[in-house]
């Protein structure tokens, strides 16, 4: 009898780690598109502002994406972090810190940016500082996400 759950767990096993890659890649795909999306309305803050006279509703409604995309990819990496084998995670374990940490930092970036944007007369050039900053600390960000799925040898 045990003979027979051995097969079956060693039959069931292939079926199980291809599901496990597969939620793996998906999740880091979506990973992948928050951290664009991030770099992507920051890069709209930054010409918003750049502009002589601040859209100030434009600029704000980029910054509230900036922070509902830096929620996603937290709660994203949490999910994927659950997800990795142990031999997985030891392999990104420099990369899933380095990006925790980039999202930590993120999030006060934004914080700060929302708050200057929720001035009633915001400083255009404050807030475009900020938000070249995201954009910068999120294009850091980006390439080590990028290694980090090098090196799960995802693309």
């Amino acid at each position: 009898m045990d003979t027979v759950r051995v097969c079956i767990l060693f039959a069931f096993l292939p079926s199980l780690a291809i599901a496990q890659a597969s939620d793996l890649a998906q999740e880091q795909e979506l990973l992948t598109r928050d951290c664009k999306n991030v770099r992507g309305h920051a890069g709209r803050v930054v010409e918003e502002t750049s502009q002589s006279e601040l859209n100030t509703d434009l600029a704000r409604a980029h910054a509230g994406e900036v922070v509902k995309n830096l929620q996603l990819m937290e709660q994203r990496l949490k999910t994927i972090k659950k997800l990795y084998t142990k031999t997985q995670l030891t392999r990104v374990s420099a990369e899933q810190a380095s990006m925790e940490k980039t999202c930590e930092m993120l999030k006060n970036l934004a914080r700060r940016l929302e708050q200057e944007l929720e001035k009633e007369k915001p400083d255009r050039l404050q807030a475009r500082k900020i938000a070249v900053e995201v954009r910068a600390e999120m294009n850091k960000g980006y390439d080590v996400h990028q290694q980090m799925k090098k090196k799960l040898g995802l693309k």
